[in-house]
C-alpha cells in the first residue's frame, strides 16, 4: 500500500508523475580572507573592521508567543537596492511553496518580517531579533548576511499548522570560513546540464541560503567542435543564466579550466601524451610544450575569459587532472612542470581581464612525489600569481606538508560518487557522520572549499558543508536535524534522523542489512505527519525511494544484482530485479531530468539509475 502511495500519490493527485514532480520538487561572492584561518600567511585582501568579526553564534530564544497566520507583511529599507529585493522575492517564494500563507510588502498582516542592514555586525553576518509588537527583524552586516538571515529564520520556523509559523530563535551568527563556495559540474547530461534551468536556479538559491557565498560551474570544452559550437553557445548562455541567478542574490561567480583542454577538434599535432594513474584524460588534451601548444591553450581561454567577463568571476579554477594532464618529456612531471607553466599564464592572463579576481591552484590527483616537491618550490619562491591553493580534500598526504607555500587552503570534498554504481542511482545518499570524522581532522587548516556534485541526490551533504564552513564546530547531528525540520516537519526529526542513520550504514550497495526494514518503516511512518508540499517535493520523494530501494534489494532471493558491460567492458547499467524496484527507479529518473542521458556513453551511464529485469524484457 505504502509503495503504491509513494510512487504514484503525485499522479493521482495532480496528473502525470512527471509533472506532478516537477511543478512541485523545488519548494524549497566570494567572502574576505582573513589570516587567521587561511593556513598560512599569503592572503592578499586586507579586512575592514567590521569585516574582521568572524565566528561568531550567540543563540536566543524569542519569547514572543507565535502562532500560524495566513499572511506575512515583509517589509525593505527604503534604499533597497536589487539583490535585497531579490533576496525578498527569495523568501516569499519559499514561503509560498512550503504552506497556503501569502507573503508580500503591501499585506495588512499579523506578522510583519523586517529587513535591514546594519555594518558591525560581522562580515556576511546576521541578527535575529523582535521588533515592536508582530514584527520580527532580521539585519544583515550586509545584503549576504540577510540572505543567510532569511536562510535561518526560514529553516527554524514552521509550515504545517495551517499556516506560517514563525520560528523563535534569535541571535546573532558571523560564519568563521571566508570561501564557503559550492561547484556544479554541468555535464555528462546530469540534472545541471538537463533539467530546465529555471529549476538550477531555484536550486542555487535554496543552496544559498545555508550560506555559500560562491558557485563554480563548468565549461566542458571538450565535447564541443569549437568556440562557435553552435551547442557550445547553448551551453554557455546556460551557464551565465545560472551565474547571473546566482550574483543576483550576491554570490559570487567562480569559473574553472583545465591547463590544456581542448575542443574536440584540436590538432593532432598539438595533443598531449596521457597520463596514467590520475584520473580522466580526453585524447583532445593539449601538450603545451609542442609548437603552437600553449597558443591554442592561451587563445582559447582568453576567448571564455571574456565571455564570462560579464559575471566578473570572484575566483578563477587551474586544474592539473582528471581531465588533464601530458606525460611527453617535456612536461613531466605534469604537476610541477608543464602544468606549473601553463598555469602561470593562464593566471596572469585572466588579470588582464578581471585584476580583482583570485586564481585558485588545483592539487588533484597530484602524486606523493609531486606534491613534496611543489611544497619544495614554493616554499623557497611563492608564486605571485597564486591566491588560494585547491588541496585534494579525501588526501591523507597533505597532511604533513600542510599547503605549498603557505597559501591559504581550500578544500575539494568529494560528496558525490563515493561507492556507488551509478552515482545517485538509488535517491538520496546523506552520509552525515562520514563527513563529520573527515571535517574534524581538516577543518582548522582551511579558509573553506568547494565540495564538488553531480547531482540533486547529495543535497544533505552539501548542506553540511555549507554549515561546516560557516560554523566549523558544529555538529553534523545538528545540522541533520535543522535540514529534517525545514524540509520535511519539525514532528519527524528524531525518526528521520534514525532513518538516515540506518541509510548510511547500508549505504554500500552489496551490503544493505536487515535494518534497511526498519528505515522504511520509519520513513513510512514520518509521511502521514507532513504535509502535501513536503510529501511531494524532491528532497522528500529521493529520501522515501532510497529507504524503498534499499528495503526491495534487501528482501529479494536470490540477490538481484548483475552488472551489464558493453563490447569494450566498460560499465554500462547495474540490472535488478522487479516491479517495485522498476517504478522507483523510473521516479528518480524524472526527477533527474535523465531522459537525454546515453547509458551507452561511458561518462553518462553514471548518472542513470539502474535498469530493472522484469520477466524477460528490461526498464530502459
Amino acid at each position: 500500500m505504502f509503495i503504491n502511495k509513494m510512487i504514484f500519490s503525485a499522479k493521482h493527485n495532480s496528473g502525470f508523475l512527471c509533472t506532478a514532480i516537477i511543478l512541485l520538487i523545488f519548494i524549497t561572492g566570494c567572502g574576505n580572507r582573513s589570516q587567521s584561518h587561511s593556513g598560512g600567511s599569503k592572503s592578499k585582501d586586507t579586512l575592514s573592521a567590521s569585516q574582521a568579526v568572524q565566528g561568531i553564534n550567540i543563540e536566543k530564544v524569542s519569547k514572543a508567543k507565535f502562532t500560524a497566520v495566513g499572511s506575512v507583511r515583509i517589509a525593505l529599507p527604503k534604499d533597497a537596492g536589487p539583490v535585497l529585493k531579490n533576496i525578498s522575492a527569495l523568501f516569499v517564494r519559499q514561503v509560498q511553496q512550503r504552506c497556503k500563507a501569502k507573503v508580500a510588502e503591501d499585506l495588512d498582516a499579523a506578522l510583519t518580517v523586517e529587513l535591514a542592514i546594519e555594518p558591525g555586525i560581522g562580515a556576511e553576518g546576521f541578527r535575529i531579533e523582535d521588533g515592536k509588537a508582530g514584527t520580527i527583524r532580521i539585519i544583515g552586516n550586509d545584503e549576504r548576511g540577510t540572505l543567510y538571515g532569511i536562510g535561518k529564520f526560514l529553516r527554524t520556523s514552521r509550515y504545517d499548522q495551517g499556516g506560517f509559523t514563525a520560528g523563535t530563535w534569535r541571535g546573532t551568527s558571523v560564519p568563521e570560513k571566508p570561501v564557503r563556495g559550492i561547484y556544479l559540474a554541468t555535464h555528462f547530461h546530469n540534472f545541471y546540464e538537463s533539467a530546465p534551468v529555471a529549476e538550477v536556479q531555484q536550486y542555487v538559491e535554496d543552496l544559498a541560503l545555508w550560506g555559500y557565498n560562491a558557485l563554480l560551474v563548468w565549461y566542458p570544452m571538450n565535447i564541443f567542435s569549437g568556440f562557435d559550437d553552435p551547442v557550445a553557445v547553448e551551453y554557455r548562455d546556460r551557464l551565465h543564466a545560472i551565474l547571473n541567478v546566482a550574483r543576483a542574490i550576491g554570490l559570487d561567480a567562480a569559473y574553472g579550466e583545465i591547463a590544456n583542454g581542448g575542443y574536440s577538434t584540436s590538432p593532432d599535432s598539438i595533443r598531449a601524451v596521457k597520463c596514467i594513474n590520475h584520473g580522466a584524460q580526453f585524447e583532445v588534451d593539449v601538450c603545451p610544450s609542442k609548437p603552437g601548444g600553449t597558443e591554442y591553450v592561451l587563445k582559447n581561454a582568453a576567448k571564455l575569459l571574456q565571455e564570462f567577463a560579464d559575471v566578473k568571476p570572484k575566483y578563477y579554477f587551474i586544474w592539473p587532472y582528471d581531465n588533464g594532464g601530458c606525460n611527453c618529456e617535456k612536461c613531466q612531471p605534469w604537476g610541477t612542470n608543464g602544468f606549473l607553466r601553463m598555469a602561470r599564464l593562464m593566471a596572469e592572463q585572466q588579470r588582464k581581464f578581471n585584476p580583482e579576481s583570485r586564481t585558485i591552484l588545483g592539487t588533484w590527483l597530484f602524486s606523493p612525489t609531486e606534491w613534496l616537491e611543489i611544497n619544495k618550490m614554493f616554499s623557497v619562491q611563492p608564486p605571485e600569481w597564486v591566491d588560494y591553493m585547491m588541496n585534494e580534500w579525501l588526501n591523507d598526504r597533505t597532511t604533513p606538508v600542510g599547503s605549498p607555500g603557505g597559501f591559504p587552503a581550500l578544500s575539494f570534498p568529494e560528496i558525490t560518487m563515493l561507492a556507488w554504481q551509478p552515482w545517485g542511482g538509488y535517491g538520496a545518499t546523506p552520509l552525515p557522520e562520514r563527513y563529520q570524522a573527515e571535517w574534524r581532522n581538516r577543518s582548522r587548516s582551511l579558509s573553506g572549499g568547494f565540495p564538488y556534485s553531480e547531482g540533486i541526490y547529495d543535497d544533505i551533504n552539501k548542506v553540511m558543508f555549507a554549515q561546516f564552513y560557516w560554523q566549523p564546530d558544529r555538529s553534523a547531528a545538528d545540522i541533520l536535524k535543522e535540514y529534517i525540520s525545514f524540509e520535511y516537519s519539525p514532528d519527524v526529526v528524531d525518526d528521520i534522523t534514525r532513518a538516515v542513520g540506518i541509510l548510511e550504514r547500508n549505504h554500500k550497495r552489496d551490503e544493505i542489512q536487515r535494518s534497511a526494514e526498519e528505515a522504511f518503516l520509519l520513513i513510512q511512518k514520518s509521511e502521514e505527519k507532513m504535509t502535501l508540499q513536503a510529501q511531494l517535493a524532491w528532497r522528500w520523494r529521493i529520501l522515501a525511494l532510497r529507504a524503498l530501494i534499499d528495503q526491495e534489494i534487501f528482501r529479494t532471493t536470490p540477490p538481484p544484482v548483475f552488472k551489464q558491460v558493453n563490447s569494450r567492458g566498460r560499465y554500462t547499467a547495474t540490472i535488478y530485479r522487479g516491479e517495485a524496484l522498476s517504478q522507483a527507479f523510473t521516479e528518480l529518473s524524472v526527477i533527474y531530468h535523465a531522459e537525454k542521458t546515453d547509458r551507452e556513453d561511458v561518462n553518462e551511464v553514471w548518472m542513470l539509475p539502474p535498469k530493472v529485469l522484469i520477466g524477460n524484457r528490461k526498464t530502459p
